[in-house]
């Protein structure tokens, strides 16, 4: 689908002003899917904002228009497969999250919707007495809509049954009594304007936001209602901020100032997206089937974690790799005035206690262990020897401080005579030619024993430790809320 040639502007039907138009995505057209997609930021509640979010809704609009028949009675009946295509259409061209599918898929539902109410009041409704210039789509959206779906559209919406429908939805319409004054940019788009002019007095809570999307540009409220609801907003305010109103679950202070419960879909305050349940975190329902597997669940990953605890203790017994746990806050700081060769300044320092969740591997060799030394890379082997085990951190090589990322080894072979040593001692050796038969420091992690692969899969195991107790303590709090239901 080429989506650049799309005309600016409309003129409507019935000789009116000019309209928007369909939108325009010439830079997204150009997007090859192997090219650099668009990256979409989010908010604290999961909309997207920014200058992507922008290029989201106005691609999602082509799309939707493009690939969906206004024939459907409503998006439920729009087959899966074409929402599946929609869903992988979008994620060629941008980079967002995969959890944002239900937020992309109902905007362009939105958006579809629209598009469907503007061809009816615009274009058919507003030349109902001339068929004749209803027998074809409007010339702006020839490229969406083939004669046959323009046909069966148009007979559609003269239809008595959707006259009365349409009668009824405008009635519905018309008791929202408090209607915000929002542009395109949304709730998701005035919270960041408002974030950005108030900075720290801005207030993150959705009663905010709500009265200040119904607010002119005198920043007044232009009826009654609206302002005596804002009057609540502010007064709820202050007595949740002094203590003497306590909010809880959707009973919060938008709630309580218009009297009125929580419905299901988007949420009043916040527009698209977040709704009851993900907003105020309220589970669902426990049942029997869902406790008993659970349970199950639970079960396994107690298992897996005794295999884990079992597979660390016969690491441990090896003598060669003790895993010390170690306080995070810790800091230590290596004495060494070590020089170390210009080729390896791209060699970083073992890794630290906060990079390595915790836990620290000390060196792998034990005393007199024959090794393979490598430079630059682990790849890179150019000599064998032995390394010693430590004596301490305060250990000298050479009268300098040999620190705590460096090894004390013998260099028995050359395999690459002429290459540079990683910590030199300058002036008198400086290539591994001149270290045979010497001891020299070297870099612990280029210090190669036979027990890396050992290592590698240890320091595997250790994150997937911390997810399986993330994911124990998250089953211990759902057992928590199944068991406030009854279930058991």
């Amino acid at each position: 689908m080429d989506s650049s040639n799309v005309v600016a502007s409309q003129e409507r039907a019935d000789g009116g002003r000019k309209g928007r138009g369909a939108a325009q995505s010439k830079k997204l057209s150009k997007i090859k899917d192997n090219e650099s997609k668009i990256r979409i930021i989010y908010n604290d509640v999961g909309q997207p904002i920014g200058d992507g979010k922008i290029q989201l809704a106005s691609y999602s609009g082509i799309l939707v228009k493009s690939l969906v028949k206004i024939t459907y009675p409503s998006w439920h009946k729009v087959p899966e497969s074409i929402k599946k295509n929609l869903w992988s259409a979008i994620q060629a061209k941008f980079d967002l999250d995969p959890n944002s599918k239900t937020f992309v898929l109902a905007s362009m539902a939105r958006s579809w919707r629209a598009f469907k109410g503007q061809l009816t009041k615009r274009w058919i409704y507003a030349n109902e007495g001339n068929l004749e210039l209803l027998k074809h789509p409007p010339p702006i959206y020839k490229k969406f809509l083939q004669q046959p779906v323009w046909e069966e559209f148009v007979k559609s919406r003269l239809s008595a049954n959707f006259k009365k429908t349409s009668k009824e939805q405008s009635e519905r319409r018309t008791k929202n009594k408090f209607p915000h004054r929002l542009s395109k940019k949304g709730y998701a788009g005035l919270k960041e304007e408002l974030k950005e002019q108030l900075g720290e007095k801005y207030i993150n809570d959705r009663s905010f936001l709500w009265t200040k999307a119904r607010e002119n540009k005198s920043g007044e409220f232009d009826d009654d209602e609206t302002r005596e609801v804002a009057k609540k907003v502010e007064e709820y305010m202050k007595q949740k901020e002094d203590g003497s109103l306590v909010t809880k679950g959707t009973s919060d202070i938008l709630t309580l100032a218009l009297g009125t419960p929580e419905h299901s879909g988007s949420l009043r305050g916040l527009g698209l997206g977040p709704t009851s349940t993900n907003y105020f975190k309220i589970p669902k329902q426990g049942t029997k089937r869902q406790y008993e597997m659970l349970m199950s669940q639970l079960e396994v990953e107690r298992k897996r974690r005794k295999e884990l605890e079992n597979i660390l203790k016969k690491v441990e017994a090896q003598g060669n790799l003790p895993i010390q746990v170690r306080n995070p806050q810790t800091s230590e700081k290596v004495a060494s005035n070590t020089k170390i060769s210009s080729n390896m300044k791209h060699v970083k320092p073992a890794i630290s206690q906060h990079e390595s969740g915790g836990i620290k591997s000390q060196s792998h060799c034990s005393k007199g262990k024959e090794c393979k030394l490598a430079f630059g890379t682990k790849d890179n082997i150019i000599a064998e020897g032995i390394v010693f085990e430590k004596v301490g951190p305060n250990e000298k090589i050479h009268n300098v401080n040999l620190g705590e990322h460096n090894l004390r080894v013998s260099v028995t072979k050359a395999l690459s005579p002429t290459a540079s040593l990683p910590i030199p001692v300058y002036g008198e050796m400086e290539i591994i030619e001149h270290a045979i038969g010497s001891i020299v420091a070297w870099p612990k992690e280029f210090v190669l024993t036979g027990l890396e692969d050992l290592d590698s899969q240890v320091k595997e195991l250790i994150p997937e430790q911390q997810l399986l107790e993330e994911s124990l303590e998250m089953a211990a709090e759902a057992l928590l809320i199944l068991n406030s239901f009854g279930v058991g």
